[in-house]
């Protein structure tokens, strides 16, 4: 399953890990474990900041994209000053 700019792949395997791969520097970025049978189904999020993952466990599990540093960084917004 690629994420929609392409910039990631994720493929799953029968031992239940999904891995992730950085399609621009050609290499694995990580792997996914959690599920204790094989994956059946992966879905990103429409804005591509999580991944979901169906097993043959019964299970469901919702992983993050975007590393919790960079996610936990503030949004600063610009609010124009009042006349």
């Amino acid at each position: 399953m690629f994420l929609a700019h392409g910039s990631l792949l994720v493929s799953f395997s029968i031992d239940g890990e999904s891995r992730v791969w950085d399609m621009e520097l050609a290499e694995r970025n990580g792997i996914l474990r959690g599920h204790e049978a094989f994956v059946h189904a992966l879905a990103f999020s429409p804005d591509g900041s999580r991944l979901v993952s169906a097993s043959g466990d019964l299970t469901v599990r919702i992983w993050d994209t975007i590393p919790p540093a960079v996610r936990a960084r503030p949004t600063v917004a610009h609010v124009p000053p009042r006349d």
